[in-house]
């Protein structure tokens, strides 16, 4: 069986074993955006024990696997079949999601922004998420999808302009779920908060790892088959 080592990128891991994202998010390891960073410096910049990370991480690998579950082959789909994946399992994910959610996080706010003086940030911090979040869909949908199926997936010089259009907006969305778990104390609601304030939290919770996962098919995958 794989055994994963501090050679190995999180990016690499993440396509052979997608639940590790789980792990490195636990550890604030980051895979879709700077994924091509081997786990040995990742370790050391974070102060991080490896050994203990490996451990978790192929303990839970090989669990995985006994329960016969296996990893979407990735290499195999085509540039048109990525791009429909996108869109079926983030495009309308997105479009369902974000304005749902804003209202929760605009209803937290009012009820209780008096008495906890971050949900004002975390209102502000979503909010300019979703202005980058639309833009990027916004960006895929009128110009970079119909830009690959004309050149049929070309590496071309507009082709790889747009894909760095794409990776740049990745970062500002990583960087501001990033705050936002900050000042949600990682999205772990306080114990006097009501229903909504709990399922405001679980719902960021989950929008943060649907994003994480929408970023990493996109920079390590689609755009590295488009630009190598």
């Amino acid at each position: 069986m794989h055994t994963f080592t501090e050679k190995h990128t999180p990016a690499y891991i993440v396509k052979v074993f997608p639940k590790a994202s789980d792990l490195f998010k636990v550890h604030g390891i980051n895979f879709c955006c700077k994924g091509d960073i081997v786990l040995k410096d990742t370790f050391a910049e974070k102060s991080l024990t490896g050994e203990e990370v490996l451990e978790q991480l192929n303990t839970s690998f090989k669990s995985w696997k006994e329960k016969g579950n296996t990893a979407t082959n990735w290499e195999a789909m085509s540039v048109a079949e990525l791009v429909e994946y996108i869109k079926v399992h983030y495009h309308t994910f997105l479009q369902e999601e974000l304005s749902a959610l804003g209202e929760f996080v605009t209803r937290i706010y009012r009820v209780h922004g008096h008495d906890s003086p971050h949900l004002e940030q975390l209102y502000t911090l979503y909010n300019e998420f979703v202005m980058e979040a639309e833009i990027h869909l916004m960006q895929e949908v009128t110009e970079f999808i119909p830009l690959i199926q004309l050149q049929e997936g070309t590496n071309g010089e507009t082709v790889q302009k747009e894909v760095h259009k794409l990776k740049e907006r990745n970062v500002e969305m990583n960087e501001l779920l990033k705050k936002m778990r900050k000042v949600t104390n990682n999205f772990v609601p306080p114990l006097h908060a009501c229903g909504s304030y709990r399922i405001t939290y679980a719902r960021l919770n989950d929008l943060e790892t649907k994003m994480m996962d929408y970023m990493h098919v996109e920079n390590n995958i689609l755009f590295k088959k488009l630009t190598t």
